[in-house]
């Protein structure tokens, strides 16, 4: 077989499992979603969510499972037709992670080494629009975790915001290569003070 026929099937197939990989985490983070309607931050009790809390709730992402994450001060971008409430002054961050899976164990990964990974997430596009205005986001720094025997590198994406009393519609857009875009609508509830 001639070398450059031998290397464009290698392209293909390098990005034909990028492409799954890519399909996978956008799948895994919807999945992983919990049931629309949670409430949140500082109902029942706790103290307000302050720039501080809001910006490390954006830096820490979201864990494997939502059910094991507080939505204290933060809501996830991605979950569509879900409602969050949250309380006046509180400070909160609207974000997504996605991750890749670099093991080289098995053989079972898309990506042959961490900064390949990498790469890959440098593909997604995200963009927000809270109550019509674009918002300007933050990306973290990739960062390496991991889970059972795997190795991944994640990186989390969002916005902070303190918002005025009354409701709020935040949409989120993913683009990825030439996949169609991937929306969602999270609707946003901040309650007087005096009723938190």
């Amino acid at each position: 077989m001639p070398a450059d026929r031998f290397d464009s099937e290698r392209v293909c197939q390098v990005n034909r499992l990028k492409l799954v990989s890519a399909a996978a985490v956008v799948l895994l983070a919807i999945a992983a979603s919990p049931a629309s309607g949670a409430s949140a931050s500082t109902q029942g009790g706790s103290a307000a969510c302050t720039e501080g809390d809001a910006r490390a709730a954006l830096e820490a992402g979201w864990a494997a499972g939502l059910a094991e994450t507080s939505f204290r001060c933060r809501f996830p971008l991605y979950l569509d037709g879900a409602e969050f409430t949250f309380c006046e002054g509180d400070v909160i961050a609207g974000s997504i992670r996605l991750s890749n899976d670099w093991s080289p164990n098995d053989g079972s990964s898309s990506f042959s080494s961490r900064a390949e990974a990498i790469v890959s997430l440098d593909e997604f596009h995200h963009r927000v629009w809270l109550d019509g205005v674009e918002q300007a986001l933050t990306t973290t720094a990739a960062k390496s975790i991991k889970f059972d025997e795997s190795k991944y590198v994640v990186r989390s994406t969002g916005f902070t915001a303190q918002l005025a009393v009354g409701d709020h519609v935040s949409v989120w857009e993913l683009t990825f290569s030439d996949f169609p875009p991937e929306q969602a609508t999270v609707t946003i509830h901040i309650a007087p003070a005096g009723s938190c």
